[in-house]
């Protein structure tokens, strides 16, 4: 048997919103004044809009015409848990970004959501880093020998980088990476 969404108020937006266990958001009815008479406002559901840089849902909240945004995942996690401890962030036990269920959140520390990472394979590590130097098809290229013929001087003028960054490479000593348009 399928089980009832649970819903709560958002905090500081008590009466206003609410936040489901199942990571949606709704505007509760309200009544304002506008010019000489009362406007009843009625309930709708609030999407949730990422960025293509920027995996995690976000909303919009106003309060008094001022609109601030919030992650949804820390909405669900505040209303059903309480209040983010001191050294504390949310994980996502799933590694879906935008998986905001309350079953797949939790709160912990940087450590634990840095090994969640990790394990999901969604760390910024390799080619997925935005300091990346070298590709995995590059490095590849270049510990193989198809490179041969191309000194180490050669090879860190063509890629601009240090001799010494070429001979870790193909040491294997270092694992950084660039884009994948850098093969040649």
């Amino acid at each position: 048997m399928a089980q009832l969404e649970k819903w709560k108020d958002v905090t500081g937006y008590e009466g206003m919103y609410q936040i489901s266990d199942l990571g949606r958001l709704k505007a509760l009815p309200i009544r304002i004044w506008f010019g000489n008479r009362w406007y009843q406002k009625k309930m709708k559901f609030i999407g949730s809009r990422t960025s293509n840089k920027f995996p995690y849902l976000y909303t919009t909240l106003v309060r008094n015409g001022e609109h601030k945004k919030y992650l949804v995942h820390r909405l669900v996690l505040e209303a059903f848990i309480g209040e983010c401890p001191e050294g504390m962030e949310a994980r996502h036990l799933n590694g879906d970004a935008q998986d905001n269920r309350l079953e797949n959140l939790c709160w912990g520390t940087g450590k634990q959501n840095a090994e969640d990472r990790r394990r999901h394979g969604t760390a910024n590590v390799g080619e997925r880093n935005g300091q990346a130097r070298f590709s995995e098809e590059l490095v590849g290229h270049l510990r193989s020998g198809r490179a041969s013929g191309l000194s180490q001087a050669q090879l860190s003028r063509r890629y601009g980088v240090s001799q010494s960054h070429i001979s870790k490479i193909l040491s294997g000593k270092r694992r950084t990476y660039i884009s994948r348009s850098t093969l040649v």
